[in-house]
């Protein structure tokens, strides 16, 4: 049997306290009663003026669901005025509660939902996600439809609905909440032997011993959590200035998103909708939050199937909040590829990038391939990219990659600056898609092999590879990693923000020069042998039509541009990591069939018009 200390004890009395006060932050106000359903998928369902009369009505604590369904939920409601201290929104709860420690629950074995509010896209409700504020958006007697376009995920059991209630949030309850919350991780994440161990939990029990627990939920529970909440404040004092080269870590929110995987390309794109709206609305409600997306194939679906979160992404750009980054048009495998296709992943995305969202990232965005060819350097440099991120050399198996920062040197000479993600998981990986909370942040300086060398490093937060993106909880964590003065300085930026600062602090780097291999995932290099077949011969049929289509030009004046890029669009698209190297699920590869044979067919027909104007 294990026996706790007396320090464990005290940091799990004060764990269920400031659950207990967690419990209060929203109060229901009434159920949505007015609910229709219908199983399955339907244009304009979104709109306020959509008619629903043939819709059946629905309930709390029926199912719905089953293996791969789109369904749509309408809600009118009316919101009744709220006390003045407190904010309105809605909880949704479609299914069954889950709690998960890591990135796994975007894998869709599970419900995801987004959310319409009078026709405009705002949110996702997932796993993680279930309150929808609304206390920017509403007031009271408007009247109002919640939509909610719901996809049952790719198991076959149905879900029970268990809840959509109209919500009053007690923002200083949430607020006392999250500060106990933070600074009780911080007493975790630095141990008792910690200088400041001390005086940081005596300040904790002081202010929860302020609060009326024998009242809970009454009007002076509330009273005392104000009390509390001031003499934490106090106590806490005003955030602290990092000195001149201190540990700091840039937190940036990304949401890495598998365009395939465990799940199709025509999920991605209703998961891509999702993070999107997520990140969106962040940045209504968090003005400080910074994001970053890669991947120029997911903002061309955005700008297809949701122009209008593609309108607010272009306006988050031009504002700064909003970072495009990775320059390519899909996160590509670096090894099957040959060399034009690597180029053309570059030049397909940094033109769109330029054209459509006035952008011209600068850094190669790769966290999660499963190495990288030895020509990359060069080909990066003459394609405009400075800068290469990654993860995943992190994960070999069994030799460490020796450095976190350092020149990647290449095949012709060509050097390129590279930073290593260096949050570590529960597995001892580097992670790309974590939790923003004090834990991550001193792990992720703790692991940093070159601290001598460089003072901030860089985490990159929010829920990924099925996507989601960042929550408002760890918005709200961010804001208060700073308040205790023991951890490494947190600030949010960007991620070409942080290398040109690095650029200027750093000079003296080692150089890895050879390629970047990867001790792991040996076997998608052998699996799925016909996409890989596939995939060289369309590389070959892109080069002979080009290059027909380019004497016909010289010929006629006839180049079919627009097809030859649709073409090239559909072989960059399956060369992303986890389609091309043969670890997705069977359902891609049959999908990939059906791409490659009209990418085929299209480069038959090109080749017959092209063979004709030349006069063969």
């Amino acid at each position: 049997m294990m026996t706790l200390t007396a320090v464990q004890m005290q940091l799990a009395d004060l764990d269920q306290k400031i659950r207990t006060v967690q419990k209060h932050i929203l109060r229901t106000i009434q159920p949505l009663n007015t609910i229709r359903f219908h199983d399955g998928d339907v244009d304009g369902a979104e709109q306020p003026d959509f008619d629903d009369r043939d819709w059946p009505f629905f309930s709390t604590g029926r199912t719905w669901g089953g293996h791969d369904r789109l369904c749509w939920f309408r809600m009118p409601f009316t919101y009744a005025a709220v006390p003045g201290n407190e904010k309105p929104g809605v909880l949704i709860q479609p299914g069954k509660r889950f709690v998960f420690r890591s990135s796994e629950g975007g894998d869709l074995r599970e419900y995801e939902l987004l959310v319409y509010l009078d026709g405009r896209p705002l949110q996702s409700i997932d796993v993680r996600r279930t309150l929808i504020p609304l206390h920017d958006l509403v007031k009271p007697g408007e009247r109002h439809l919640l939509a909610l376009e719901a996809f049952s995920g790719l198991e076959t059991h149905v879900h029970v609905f268990e809840q959509a209630d109209l919500v009053a949030i007690h923002p200083l309850t949430e607020a006392f909440y999250y500060t106990a919350r933070n600074l009780l991780d911080c007493l975790i994440a630095i141990g008792e032997s910690h200088a400041a161990f001390p005086r940081l939990i005596a300040v904790l029990e002081r202010a929860l011993l302020q609060v009326d627990f024998f009242q809970t939920g009454t009007a002076a529970f509330f009273d005392s959590i104000a009390r509390a909440d001031e003499m934490l404040q106090k106590e806490l004092g005003p955030e602290p200035t990092p000195a001149a080269g201190a540990p700091a870590v840039l937190c940036l929110g990304h949401s890495h998103l598998d365009l395939a995987w465990k799940w199709r390309v025509r999920h991605s794109i209703q998961k891509a909708a999702r993070t999107c709206a997520n990140a969106l609305r962040l940045m209504e409600l968090y003005p400080e939050f910074r994001y970053s997306q890669s991947q120029a194939q997911l903002y061309q679906w955005m700008q297809t199937h949701q122009p209008v979160l593609f309108t607010q992404i272009r306006e988050r750009i031009t504002s700064g909040q909003w970072e495009a980054i990775g320059g390519m048009w899909v996160e590509s495998d670096c090894n099957i590829p040959n060399g034009e296709s690597l180029v053309r992943q570059f030049l397909f995305g940094k033109r769109y990038f330029r054209r459509e969202l006035a952008s011209d990232p600068q850094t190669a965005w790769l966290p999660d391939c499963f190495g990288f060819c030895y020509s990359l350097p060069q080909i990066m440099k003459e394609c405009g990219i400075r800068w290469f991120v990654t993860t995943k050399l992190s994960w070999n198996q069994f030799t460490s990659f020796p450095y976190d920062t350092f020149f990647w040197q290449g095949v012709d000479g060509t050097r390129i600056l590279c930073h290593f993600i260096t949050t570590p998981d529960r597995r001892g990986w580097n992670d790309y898609s974590v939790d923003l909370n004090a834990a991550n942040v001193k792990g992720c300086w703790d692991s940093y092999r070159q601290q001598q060398a460089n003072h901030e490093v860089l985490l990159s937060f929010g829920w990924g590879d099925g996507g989601g993106g960042p929550t408002a909880e760890m918005l709200e964590n961010g804001r208060r990693l700073n308040a205790a003065g023991v951890l490494p300085f947190c600030r949010q930026g960007s991620v070409e923000g942080f290398f040109h600062d690095l650029e200027q602090r750093v000079s003296d780097l080692p150089v890895w020069n050879d390629e970047l291999y990867l001790q792991l995932h040996r076997g998608t290099y052998t699996s799925q042998a016909k996409i890989k077949k596939q995939n060289r011969e369309c590389e070959a049929l892109l080069h002979h039509l080009e290059l027909l289509s380019s004497i016909a030009y010289l010929r006629s004046g006839w180049y079919p541009q627009a097809e030859i890029n649709r073409a090239w669009e559909s072989v960059l698209l399956n060369q992303f990591h986890d389609i091309l190297p043969g670890s997705s699920i069977v359902e891609v590869y049959q999908d990939c069939d059906q791409v490659y044979e009209q990418v085929r067919k299209t480069g038959a027909e090109i080749i017959q018009q092209a063979l004709r104007r030349i006069g063969l």
